[in-house]
Parts: C-alpha cells; sequence; structure tokens
C-alpha cells in the first residue's frame, strides 16, 4: 500500500494529512475521503452477463477482473470488513451481485446486515430495479412477521432454530418462478443476534443443498461476527475490505490480488469503480 504524508506545506492549511496514491499508468493519482449517497435518478441496472458457463459475474466489471472471471458456481465468497468500515462498503458490492441475479430472473434469498432493515435495503436498490423485479425475485428474511398485510418479498423467520427455518426446499419454493443458480446472502452480523455464535452448524444441510444445485452464497461478517474464521475456512471466495486515510479498499485474500481503492461510481449508478494500488 502506498501513503503520502504531508507534513507541512508552506502557506497552506493542511486539511487531509495522509493520501492513498497509486503509480497506476506511470502517474501519481491520490483518492480522497468521499462518502456514497443514492443518486436523485438511480439509472436502471444494466446487467452483466456470465463469463462463462461455470462462473457468474458479481455484477461490477471491475471486480470480476480482480478476481478472475466473477464467482463460480456453487461456491462460498466470504467479505471481510475490518474495522471501521462503513456497511455502504460492502453493500456497494453485494448490491451489484444482488443486482446482476434479480435483472438475468435469478432467485435471491437476503438477510441483510443488523445496520439495514428490510424496508431500507429494498429502498436502496429500488430505481436501479423496478418493484416488480424486486419483489418476483429477491426474498428478504426476517426475524418476525412484519406488521399490516404481507409483503411480496419478504419471507418470516421463527428465530428459533435456524435448520426448522432456512430448508432449501422452503427457499426454493419461496423462489419460484425465478431462473437458477440462487444466491443466498447473508449478513451474519444479523444471523447470530437471532440464533447466537453456532449458527453456521445448523446451517451445514442448506448450504450443501444449495452448493449441490450451482447455488451460490455470499456471507458478510464484521468485525463481532464469531462465525468468521470457519466461514474463511469453507470459502472459495475470500475478500477483504478495509479503511485508510478515509479511503476504501479492496483485496482478494483467495484468490490473493492487489489492494484496489474503491472509487466513486458513475453519475446515476451506485457501483464502486475499482482502481489498483501500484
Amino acid at each position: 500500500l502506498r501513503e503520502l504524508d504531508i507534513l507541512k506545506l508552506r502557506g497552506c492549511e493542511i486539511r487531509q494529512p495522509k493520501y492513498v496514491y497509486t503509480l497506476l499508468g506511470g502517474r501519481v493519482r491520490t483518492f480522497e475521503y468521499s462518502r456514497y449517497t443514492k443518486p436523485d435518478r438511480p439509472k436502471p441496472f444494466v446487467p452483466i452477463h456470465d463469463p462463462d458457463k461455470g462462473h457468474v459475474s458479481t455484477g461490477n466489471a471491475d471486480l470480476d477482473g480482480m478476481i478472475e472471471g466473477g464467482l463460480r458456481r456453487g461456491t462460498i465468497t466470504l467479505i471481510e470488513l475490518g474495522p471501521g468500515v462503513p456497511v455502504v462498503a460492502s453493500s456497494s458490492i453485494e448490491n451489484a451481485i444482488i443486482c446482476n441475479f434479480a435483472t438475468h430472473s435469478r432467485g435471491v434469498a437476503w438477510i441483510p446486515t443488523k445496520k439495514t432493515g428490510a424496508e431500507s435495503a429494498r429502498d436502496e436498490l429500488l430505481g436501479f430495479l423496478s418493484p416488480e423485479s424486486f419483489d418476483k425475485n429477491i426474498k428478504i428474511l426476517e426475524p418476525h412477521a412484519p406488521a399490516g398485510a404481507p409483503k411480496p418479498y419478504a419471507m418470516t423467520l421463527e428465530g428459533e432454530d435456524i435448520k426448522v427455518d432456512m430448508k432449501w426446499q422452503d427457499v426454493e419454493y419461496a423462489l419460484k418462478g425465478t431462473e437458477s443458480p440462487v444466491l443466498t446472502i447473508i449478513g451474519f452480523d444479523s444471523l447470530e443476534s437471532i440464533y447466537g455464535a453456532g449458527v453456521l452448524d445448523g446451517m451445514m444441510e442448506f448450504l450443501t443443498s444449495l452448493l449441490n444445485n450451482e447455488g451460490i452464497f455470499v456471507a458478510t461478517v464484521t468485525p463481532s461476527v464469531k462465525s468468521t474464521s470457519r466461514l474463511s475456512d469453507l470459502a472459495h471466495t475470500h475478500l477483504r475490505i478495509d479503511k485508510t486515510s478515509g479511503v476504501t479498499l479492496i483485496r482478494g485474500e483467495e484468490p490473493f490480488t492487489a489492494v484496489h481503492a474503491m472509487t466513486d461510481p458513475e453519475p446515476g449508478d451506485f457501483r464502486p469503480k475499482l482502481v489498483p494500488i501500484l
């Protein structure tokens, strides 16, 4: 990682004393602190087609290139957040995967991170996805039945036993009418807050069925999650997101990659550009 420390600038106020920079293309390029906000006029998500029969795209062309062709069918992906990393950093990666599946009419079973409720998670994607596409292809698993009329995108978790709540046949039935493979994407901070630290043991039957049907499992973990080490052992793809000098950085632990800076998306989009730190 390349960092530039500014100790003194004659006659100038130093607002940011440390910069991450790259020499990509033979030029010095620095990165400044930025924070994503949903655009007022989101552009409809344009799907990225699968690179080949064995892989599916992450919905972010830069990330596909970084991990050598996207996500392999029938595999587990771990997205690990370092200390102080905002949830929006992982959300930009997760949401691209979800939108790419939904726009291909593929089924998605989703438990958002603890800081993101079902309503706000759906609202964040509307505009990039139509309400009809979201409600047909995506099911958000919630620990309690929502008040009022049942929502077409909600699937209730009883919260007592993960083996009972997450059965492959139930998820498959809830996503009937969608194409395969199925994506299951889970914020493990939410899952452990419902079922406790040993929740992964109760998910093995579901995981086996999902992977045997060429589905893809994506787990997002924060520093407080207890299942991280076991998920790391199981994961075929392991991404790590950290924050340094106000810049959000992503790298591949498996496969191993260079560190990339997550920069601002194009106007109307939410997918960050990934710039390698060379």
